[in-house]
């Protein structure tokens, strides 16, 4: 119960600046994720991976951690 206390408050303190983050981050990516001029073949893939490696961080740090920390 204790526990419950300190971790669920920090999760809906947390929870708007961190999907803030990392939805400006991807989105400011997209254009590149989408383009097909010449030269961008070899950026799309990284870009695909990091656009979702920010997706996926966001929900290991909102999700899992504090389920695991419980």
């Amino acid at each position: 119960m204790l526990l419950d206390q300190a971790v669920l408050p920090d999760i809906v303190l947390r929870i708007c600046p961190i999907v803030k983050t990392a939805l400006v981050a991807a989105l400011g990516r997209t254009p590149i994720a989408l383009a097909s001029a010449p030269g961008f073949e070899i950026q799309r893939p990284l870009v695909i991976v990091v656009i979702g490696g920010l997706m996926s961080f966001a929900a290991v740090l909102l999700v899992i951690l504090p389920v695991l920390f419980r």
